[in-house]
C-alpha cells in the first residue's frame, strides 16, 4: 500500500494547462466540467519495488467528494506516465508527459453520494476505487531502468476525460491533514497485489455447519474460476464442487456429503479467466456436528468496534484486537461467535453507510481479522445495535441502512436460515431476502439460540444519535414471530445445556438497553424491566398490558428461567461480568480490542460487584467455552501487553454442571453433593467430584459404599467423579476416601 506522501503529489490540471496542487478547495475534479477537461494526476513513490516486478491486480483507493458534477455519466480514461520516474507536476504537468500504451476505461454513472455531517467526518471518508490498473503498472515497471534516475522509484497515474461532454466530472478529496482526533492524512493510496492469492480481500471463512455440510465464503478482486476439493483425509481430497465464476464479487460454495461427526478437510482451487492452471489455497478443516455425549470447545467475542478503530487510526487498538484474534485461533475452537458491533454500518462516532458498496467494504474490513480464525471455525453472529439493522430505520428508500447492512452481511457472512438442521427466521424481506438474524441449532449436549432485538423494534426506544426516539424501553421487542419461535425452541429442547446469545436485552437499565441480570429485575437503581422482566418503572407487573398475552405468555427472562437456560451470553456493555439471577447465568462479554483496561459501561448497566455470584473483570479479551456431557466451563482469556506475564492468562473461570445427571442443567443440581452452592446464589459452584460422601452425612462410610454398589452400572446415583456413570473409577475413589470426612 503506497499513499500519496505530499500535497504536491496529487491535484488537477485545468483545460488551460494550469496545475492546481490543492485541486478546487481540496477537491480534485476529473473528467469534463462545463465542456472543459479536468485531469487528475497522482504521483506515487514505491521505494521497495524493483524494476521488472509484476502485479496481479492494482487499484487506486481514494476518498470521494460529492462536490463533483455528473449529469449524464462520466467517461474516463486512465493511463500512466511512460517514464522511469516522475518529477513534480508543477514542473512537468500531466499533459506534457508521455503515456503508457496500456489504458483502462472507467465509467461513473452518477455523482458520489453526499456524506451527511458527522462528528469528525474526515475520520470517516467515503472510499471509492479505480478499476484494475495492473496492466498500466506492469508496463511502467517493465523498464529495466525504472527508478534509476533523479526522480527515484516514482510513477504517475493520470485520469482524464474520454469523450463525455457537458459537466461530468466526479471529485476526489485532495491530500490534506485530517481534522479532529484523527491521526495522519487524508490521502489516496495505490494498492498493489503481487499474486492471485493476495487479491483475496476476504479469504476462506466458514458459516452454517451441519452434520454433513458447511458453507465457504470468500471474495477476490479478480474475476476467477473457483471450486473446492474436500474429504475426510487431508492427503486425499476426493470430492469436488462445480466450478463457478466469481465476477470480482463475494461468493459462497457449499460443501455437501461431509463425513458426519468427523474432521473434514478442504481447500479452494482458483484461476483467473484464461489461465491454464488452477492454484491452491491453504488446507483448512471443519468438524461436523457433534452427537450428544461428546465434548467440544467454542469461543466468543463482542464489540470490537472496528470501524471506530480504523477510521481514527488507532494502531494500538488494532494491535490489541489482532492479538486477541491470535489467542482465539490458538484455542482451536470448533466454532466462533461474535455478539455484535462488529461491522458497524451504523456508526455512533461517525456516520452510516451510504450505499451497498460501502456496506460491503465495512464487512470486508473484518475479514483481515476473522479469517485468521474462521477458515476452520465456522462463524456465528448476533446482531449489534451499530450494525444498522434496526426496524425503526426501515422506509421505502432503496438505500435504507438496514437493507444495505443485511445484504452485505449475508453476502460475506451468510448466517443460518431454516433448512432442517437450523430453525429460525423463515420470512424473507422483500429487499434483503432471508435475514439469518435469529436461529437455533444443537451441537453435542447443548442448544444454541441466537436472537435479534433490533429488526422487529420498529419504534426507536432511546434518544441517542440523530434520529429522535421515545425514551421508552417498552418499545424494545423481539416481535411476535420471533418470540413464538424462541418459546417453541426453548421449551421443545431437552438438551442438557441451553445457551442464548444476543447483543443486548429487550428493555434495559436505561432506554439504550444496558444491563444484564439487573435488566431482568425491578431495582431502585434500575427501575423497570420491560419485555425482559415484565415490570414498569414503578415496579408494577404490567407485561400483560404492554404485550399481547395470546403471544407473549411471559417475559423473556422467565421464558429462559422456566426452560432451564444455562447461560445468556450478551454484549453491548464492554466488560466481563458474570451474574446470576434465578438460576440463569448472565454473561456479559469483554471487548477484544480495548487498549485501556477499563470496565466499559458496567456502571450504566448496574452491574453490582457485591451481588452473590457476580464476577466483574476489566477489559480486554475473549471467552473460551468448553462443553462436556455433564459440565460447561467458561473462561475469560485476557489480552494484555505482550510483555505482561498475564497476557493470555485465565482471568476468571466458572463451571455450569448437571451434577445430578438428570439430563439438564437446572437448580436441582444444587442438591447433588456437599455445599455445591456454597454462596447460596442458586448456581453450581462445584459438583464436588472429589468427594464420595453420597448421602451428604459428612463422612465417607458403609452407607455410601452400599449406595454406590446398588447403582453400579445401572444409574448415576453412585457417581463420584461426575461423568454421569457409576463405575470402577467411582468405587476406587470411594475406597480411597473410606472412613474420612469430605474435604
Amino acid at each position: 500500500c503506497y499513499p500519496i506522501a505530499t500535497d504536491a503529489d496529487d491535484g488537477v490540471e485545468t483545460a488551460g494547462g494550469v496545475w492546481l496542487a490543492n485541486g478546487y478547495n481540496d477537491a480534485n475534479l476529473f473528467g469534463v466540467l462545463n465542456e472543459e477537461s479536468q485531469t487528475w494526476a497522482l504521483r506515487f513513490a514505491l521505494p521497495d519495488v524493483a524494476p521488472g516486478t509484476t502485479f496481479a491486480y492494482a487499484r487506486v483507493v481514494f476518498h470521494a467528494d460529492s462536490d463533483g458534477t455528473v449529469d449524464t455519466g462520466a467517461q474516463l480514461s486512465i493511463t500512466g506516465a511512460a517514464l522511469d520516474g516522475v518529477a513534480d507536476f508543477a514542473v512537468a504537468p500531466p499533459s506534457s508527459l508521455p503515456r503508457t500504451t496500456a489504458s483502462v476505461s472507467w465509467s461513473i454513472a452518477q455523482n458520489w453520494p453526499h456524506i451527511k455531517p458527522a462528528l469528525d467526518s474526515d475520520c470517516f471518508p467515503l472510499e471509492r476505487t479505480t478499476p484494475d490498473l495492473s496492466a498500466i503498472i506492469n508496463e511502467i515497471l517493465s523498464s529495466p531502468t525504472w527508478g534509476a534516475g533523479a526522480d527515484g522509484k516514482t510513477l504517475a497515474i493520470i485520469v482524464e476525460n474520454a469523450g463525455a461532454s457537458g459537466s461530468n466530472a466526479p471529485a476526489a478529496k485532495d491530500f490534506h491533514p485530517m481534522a479532529g482526533p484523527c491521526e495522519g492524512f487524508l490521502a489516496p493510496r495505490l494498492e498493489l497485489y503481487p499474486d492471485v492469492r493476495s487479491t483475496f480481500v476476504a479469504r476462506e471463512l466458514l458459516t452454517r455447519p451441519t452434520d454433513s455440510s458447511v458453507t465457504i465464503t470468500a471474495a477476490s478482486l479478480l474475476n476467477l474460476e473457483v471450486f473446492a476439493e474436500y474429504g475426510d483425509q487431508p492427503s486425499s481430497l476426493l470430492q469436488q464442487t462445480p466450478v463457478i465464476q466469481t465476477h470480482g464479487a463475494p461468493f459462497s460454495i457449499v460443501l455437501t456429503n461431509l463425513t458426519p461427526n468427523a474432521l473434514n478437510y478442504y481447500r479452494l482451487r482458483y484461476r483467473p479467466l484464461g489461465a491454464a492452471q488452477f492454484e491452491s489455497g491453504p488446507l483448512c478443516s471443519v468438524h461436523t456436528q457433534r452427537p450428544r455425549g461428546q465434548a467440544f470447545r467454542f469461543t466468543i467475542q463482542s464489540d470490537s468496534h472496528l470501524q471506530n478503530i480504523l477510521n481514527r487510526g488507532s494502531q494500538k487498538r488494532i494491535d490489541v484486537y489482532r492479538r486477541t484474534i491470535q489467542r482465539i485461533a490458538a484455542d482451536a475452537p470448533e466454532f466462533h461467535f461474535a455478539l455484535g458491533d462488529t461491522f458497524q454500518c451504523e456508526n455512533d462516532l461517525g456516520r452510516d453507510v451510504v450505499d451497498l458498496e460501502e456496506a460491503v467494504e465495512r464487512h470486508v474490513d473484518q475479514r483481515r481479522f476473522l479469517d485468521d480464525v474462521c477458515h476452520s471455525a465456522p462463524f456465528f453472529f448476533a446482531l449489534g445495535n451499530h450494525e444498522g439493522e434496526q426496524g425503526w430505520r426501515l422506509s421505502n428508500d432503496p438505500n435504507d441502512v438496514p437493507v444495505l447492512a443485511a445484504r452485505a452481511r449475508m453476502a460475506l457472512y451468510p448466517q443460518p436460515t431454516p433448512d432442517g438442521f437450523y430453525t429460525g427466521n423463515a420470512t424473507p424481506d422483500a429487499r434483503a431476502g432471508l435475514l439469518g438474524n435469529y436461529y437455533a441449532f444443537e451441537w453435542g449436549d447443548a442448544l444454541f439460540v441466537v436472537i435479534d432485538p433490533y429488526w422487529f423494534t420498529t419504534v426507536k426506544p432511546h434518544n441517542s444519535g440523530p434520529i429522535p426516539g421515545t425514551n421508552d424501553a417498552w418499545d424494545w421487542t423481539l416481535g411476535a414471530d420471533q418470540y413464538r419461535w424462541l418459546r417453541q425452541t426453548l421449551e421443545g429442547s431437552d438438551a442438557t445445556f441451553k445457551f442464548v446469545f444476543a447483543h443486548q436485552v429487550t428493555g434495559g437499565t436505561v432506554p439504550y438497553g444496558r444491563g444484564g441480570a439487573s435488566a431482568a429485575q425491578h431495582l431502585p437503581i434500575a427501575p423497570g424491566s420491560f419485555e425482559w422482566g415484565g415490570r414498569d418503572l414503578l415496579g408494577a407487573y404490567t407485561f400483560p398490558l404492554e404485550r399481547d398475552p395470546n403471544v407473549f405468555v411471559k417475559p423473556v427472562h422467565r421464558l429462559m428461567r422456566d426452560a432451564n437456560v444455562s447461560i445468556f451470553f450478551h454484549g453491548h456493555d464492554h466488560v466481563f461480568a458474570r451474574e446470576i439471577y434465578q438460576g440463569v447465568v448472565y454473561q456479559e462479554c469483554p471487548q477484544p480490542s480495548q487498549s485501556r483496561e477499563n470496565n466499559g459501561f458496567a456502571e450504566a448497566g448496574k452491574y453490582d460487584p457485591d451481588a452473590p455470584g457476580t464476577i466483574i473483570k476489566n477489559n480486554t479479551g475473549h471467552l473460551r467455552v468448553s462443553v462436556a456431557p455433564a459440565s460447561v466451563r467458561v473462561e475469560y482469556i485476557r489480552t494484555r501487553d505482550p510483555n505482561d506475564p498475564n497476557d493470555g492468562a485465565v482471568a476468571a473461570a466458572y463451571d455450569v454442571r448437571d451434577c445430578n445427571c438428570n439430563g439438564v442443567s437446572d437448580v436441582l443440581d444444587i442438591w447433588r453433593g456437599v455445599a455445591v452452592d456454597a454462596d447460596g446464589d442458586y448456581q453450581i459452584d462445584s459438583c464436588h467430584c472429589d468427594c464420595a460422601d453420597l448421602d451428604a452425612s459428612g463422612q465417607v462410610d458403609i452407607t455410601d459404599l452400599a449406595m454406590l454398589l446398588s447403582a453400579f452400572d445401572v444409574t448415576p446415583a453412585g457417581d463420584v467423579d461426575c461423568d454421569c456413570d457409576t463405575d470402577l473409577a467411582d468405587l476406587a475413589a470411594l475406597l480411597a476416601q473410606f472412613n474420612t470426612p469430605c474435604p
